[in-house]
């Protein structure tokens, strides 16, 4: 799920494959899946650039609502949990 959230936090403003690869550490070929999951779920919308042939993600109200609840729960465990915990997961 944090590479989920870390897609949907770099998509927020607009971005483009390049950005999402290397702001949330994956390879292309990954991103690629991940994006065209989530634009399957509604996660994030695909949108060409005007004048360019480049796609700009971006993520969408359900991407947002998404994020907002996965970092209030990351707090939650977070706040429940001891340090040694923490560095298992």
């Amino acid at each position: 799920m944090q590479i989920v959230a870390d897609i949907l936090t770099v998509a927020n403003g607009g971005a483009r494959i390049t950005q999402i690869v290397y702001k949330a550490n994956l390879n292309f070929q990954r991103a690629a899946k991940y994006l065209e999951m989530l634009v399957k779920r509604g996660f994030i919308k695909a949108s060409k650039e005007p004048g360019s042939t480049r796609v700009i993600y971006w993520t969408t109200e359900k991407g947002k609502q998404f994020l907002m609840q996965y970092k209030q729960m990351k707090e939650m465990l977070a706040s429940s949990m001891s340090p040694e915990d923490l560095e298992s997961l």
